[in-house]
């Protein structure tokens, strides 16, 4: 570093680390956090989801989603709001499902997800609770009377980029959950796209 001049580390206050040498020299090195958010992370038609529209799908299996039951399946019908395909949650008093994605690797932003549920029955005692799990959002519950009856409606919850893990991938998780005699909603068009 040269013979007989003094040099400094500090830390800034964004985190990257300052070389000093004497009172003009000056070399920032940023940390792996700031190249990436420099990254573009590959995105598909739904963001960081894939087959958000359900529309490779069997009735049981839809690619690339896990579902805890039976008590969701997949329909393919004009019923759908985006192209054929759909997801189904039909549940009876006590019971609960979850239908779970792992997402593609997320960047360092604020992110958008979105979803749209319609009721095919009513009244309707139940909840939805959806989750990213390896972040640190708290779990956000809907009410299902708030879901449209025979209408589709749209949902949104924004995330804070201080919130996720960048370069890592996420499981978007939601649970569905009925109270009543009955829960039978249709799920379709999951995105989720950086903002």
């Amino acid at each position: 570093m040269g013979k007989g001049r003094k040099w400094m580390v500090l830390m800034n206050k964004q985190g990257g680390i300052v070389f000093r040498k004497g009172k003009y020299k000056l070399r920032k090195i940023n940390r792996k956090k700031s190249l990436l958010s420099k990254k573009r992370i590959k995105l598909t038609s739904w963001g960081s989801l894939q087959n958000g529209g359900f529309e490779d799908a069997t009735p049981l299996q839809a690619a690339h989603w896990s579902v805890s039951s039976n008590d969701i399946y997949f329909a393919k019908n004009d019923s759908a709001l985006f192209g054929k395909g759909y997801a189904v949650i039909a549940l009876t008093k006590g019971e609960d499902a979850v239908l779970s994605q792992i997402t593609l690797p997320l960047e360092d932003s604020n992110y958008r997800l979105a979803f749209w549920l319609r009721r095919v029955t009513t009244p309707m005692d139940g909840t939805i609770t959806v989750s990213l799990i390896g972040s640190s959002l708290l779990p956000i519950t809907y009410q299902a009377s708030l879901v449209s009856y025979l209408k589709w409606r749209k949902f949104i919850i924004t995330i804070n980029s201080a919130a996720l893990d960048p370069g890592k991938s996420h499981t978007l998780s939601v649970r569905f959950s009925c109270n009543s005699s009955s829960l039978l909603l249709n799920m379709d068009n999951v995105t989720l796209f950086p903002t």
